[in-house]
């Protein structure tokens, strides 16, 4: 997100999302110029919306505590990996931060076959809208939906999305969006058919992969 982009977003959603919390998370938003960082927290503190973010601690040691104090939460997750970072982030952010820190531990994934979820038009995912995702100055139904576009290697999604006015281009995404069962585009409704807890389908050839589990990752139960 650009600093533009935050200032387009808070204009065109005046009187909307104003009572929710808005999460900064990437990529790993931490691992931008701290100039950039503090620049978007201000846009938002200053428009009176309440604000977190999900990182995995990489620069939290080193960012202006003032800054740090903006957020209303600080989400640490440790990727089953950095669990002894996370623990010094949160020494550190108990010496003077004020908002509430939730910590993630990652200890294994879910058994996708139990998990399994169809969502079809009347019979939506529980994550979508849920909240929607601004990414390159697209607003996304699901936060699932940019890895998508990364997993099908093109833009289709995006270009769709914009093309029906779910972009901050549009003076009035707002009114798009609060139709979005009318308005989100049939190829995003394909893909939430199949999307990351079922096996994925491609479009053209009808070819379904499941996720690869490695030998050593733990499945947890539904």
């Amino acid at each position: 997100m650009s600093v533009s982009e935050a200032e387009l977003f808070c204009e065109r959603f005046q009187g909307h999302y104003e009572e929710s919390t808005h999460k900064l998370l990437g990529g790993e938003p931490t691992a931008m110029p701290p100039e950039k960082l503090y620049a978007l927290i201000d846009i938002f503190h200053n428009d009176d919306r309440k604000l977190r973010m999900l990182t995995n601690g990489f620069n939290i040691i080193g960012l202006d505590k003032d800054y740090l104090n903006k957020f209303d939460c600080i989400e640490l997750d440790d990727h089953g990996i950095n669990h002894k970072h996370i623990i010094d982030c949160i020494r550190h952010l108990k010496t003077f931060y004020r908002g509430k820190i939730e910590k993630r531990l990652v200890v294994g994934h879910y058994d996708l076959e139990a998990t399994r979820r169809t969502c079809l038009p009347g019979n939506w995912c529980w994550s979508i809208m849920a909240p929607p995702i601004l990414c390159r100055s697209v607003v996304y139904p699901c936060c699932i939906h940019p890895g998508m576009e990364l997993w099908n290697n093109n833009w289709e999604m995006s270009a769709a999305l914009k093309a029906a006015g779910w972009n901050l281009e549009n003076p009035d995404i707002a009114k798009v969006m609060s139709n979005w069962v009318q308005t989100l585009p049939a190829y995003v409704k394909d893909q939430c058919s199949n999307h990351c807890w079922v096996p994925r389908r491609c479009r053209e050839t009808g070819e379904t992969r499941m996720i690869t589990l490695k030998s050593n990752d733990v499945i947890r139960r539904a």
